[in-house]
């Protein structure tokens, strides 16, 4: 059976030229809301003119006591706040009485828990340290990294220990012995001093408490066991002239010590606003002799100036652990001359703080060590 062809018809299109521009067609979409629309479930506005509370003496239903109930159990978690209609509302302030309740509580004291005795066998005075209390800061509310310095003074002179860093937690528990090599004679007329310090990532430390003990007027003769109030530190009368944060460390293979100066913080000086540029000059120094010294790039003086600059000494490692690293800030004015703002030194003759971080950078080469120091005047 032969097939009938099928005939497609042409469609005629008609094409209109315009040297118009076409400008496309803008698609509005609304967005897609997940969960349930915003209502407005309570009329607890601030100077909302139509709410007023009134009384009645209408009986609930059950399911109406029901609902409440359950309600109240689900948000018992939260204040309520009902406001009055011709309530003027002005901003809150603190009275007196609960700011010096706050106070009080944030200056609650510290408590360390403590206990001493002296070997006669061995003269030496046993200082152990148990645990600490009350240990908040505003900086660091969630946890903290304390350690506890044990300071002895007697006529033969200051002796110092400290004990390991507890980290991330506000009651910290040490149980360790800090041991100072002293006879009986010279600890009953000494005096010993118990601080508790913390530390933060950059081993910025702060003393968080400290206490002072006559040890003439205890026995040392018997293990002494009992708690303490730790004091606020008093502060420096003299202001420092601010800070530094800078890290040193060691590569013993191509015998380089390298420092990177990070930033300063708090220069407090009366000539900065007669000064211009800030700039930090390092010095190599081998006792009294300056072996090498480099200086970082000037910045715009500012309080708080930023270099993040790396300098490079090549030292031996014998002859390193016999020097001592000197850092300046520095200021130069209109006329070129530099003004010295603050200083600070580390080598194995510093104390506290930049004696530390010389022995850890070189009890741990090729590691990194930053830190912040103070300058002094």
């Amino acid at each position: 059976m032969r097939q009938s062809n099928i005939v497609h018809t042409a469609l005629q299109f008609r094409v209109k030229k315009t040297m118009e521009p076409v400008q496309p067609r803008t698609r509005l979409t609304s967005p897609k809301i997940y969960g349930p629309k915003p209502m407005v479930t309570s009329p607890e506005f601030i100077n909302f003119t139509d709410y007023k509370l009134g009384m009645t003496d209408e009986p609930l239903s059950a399911e109406r006591k029901e609902a409440d109930v359950s309600s109240l159990m689900m948000d018992s978690f939260e204040e309520l706040f009902v406001i009055s209609r011709n309530a003027a509302f002005d901003a809150i302030s603190l009275s007196d009485d609960l700011e010096t309740e706050i106070s009080e509580d944030w200056m609650e004291a510290v408590k360390l828990h403590y206990a001493m005795k002296h070997n006669h066998h061995k003269s030496e005075f046993h200082l152990t340290i148990i645990e600490a209390q009350n240990i908040v800061t505003v900086e660091n509310m969630n946890y903290c990294n304390t350690y506890v310095v044990g300071t002895l003074i007697t006529k033969l002179g200051k002796t110092k220990a400290e004990t390991s860093i507890q980290t991330k937690t506000l009651h910290p528990v040490w149980q360790e012995t800090l041991i100072f090599p002293v006879s009986e004679e010279y600890v009953q007329n000494g005096t010993l001093t118990l601080a508790v310090y913390s530390c933060d990532m950059y081993s910025r430390h702060n003393c968080v408490g400290e206490a002072q003990l006559n040890l003439s007027d205890v026995v040392v003769d018997v293990r002494t066991d009992s708690w303490i109030n730790l004091r606020a530190p008093e502060k420096d009368s003299v202001k420092s002239p601010g800070e530094i944060l800078f890290s040193i460390n060691y590569l013993p293979a191509a015998n380089r010590l390298i420092v990177v100066v990070m930033k300063a913080r708090c220069l407090n000086s009366e000539k900065l606003k007669d000064l211009i540029d800030v700039s930090v000059k390092l010095t190599l120094m081998h006792q009294s002799l300056k072996l090498k010294k480099k200086h970082t790039r000037r910045v715009k003086h500012k309080i708080n100036p930023i270099w993040n600059e790396m300098i490079m000494f090549e030292v031996p490692y014998d002859l390193l652990c016999k020097s001592s690293l000197e850092l300046e800030m520095l200021n130069q004015d209109c006329s070129g001359q530099h003004h010295l703002l603050g200083k600070c030194s580390l080598g194995l003759n510093s104390t506290d703080l930049e004696l530390s971080h010389w022995q850890e950078m070189l009890n741990k080469p090729k590691k990194q060590i930053a830190m912040w120091h103070k300058l002094h005047a």
